[in-house]
């Protein structure tokens, strides 16, 4: 099965969303790097992000970053480690 260019650009949640939650997780210094952040379910109800924050913060780097995300659980503090490879990577650069 192969999927289009307009599948793959298919979103569950709008753009402006998506945005919000890439914009947590991005690296600042230049958003195509690999991705590796802690962060908090809070961080996300304060940006407006209700629901399912994992699922939104999935489909976020797969429309911005083009791969996929692994989101790890630290029982210790309490916080959540993010981790992409990020643009350069996923398009071969």
């Amino acid at each position: 099965m192969t999927d289009t260019i307009e599948k793959w650009l298919e979103t569950k949640h709008p753009e402006s969303v998506l945005r919000k939650a890439f914009e947590l997780v991005e690296d600042k210094r230049n958003w195509k790097n690999p991705i590796r952040k802690r962060v908090k379910t809070e961080d996300f109800a304060k940006a407006g992000i209700t629901g399912d924050w994992q699922e939104v913060v999935r489909e976020a780097i797969g429309f911005y970053a083009g791969s996929h995300t692994l989101i790890t659980y630290n029982q210790q503090n309490c916080t959540y480690l993010v981790e992409a490879e990020g643009y350069y990577k996923s398009v071969g650069a």
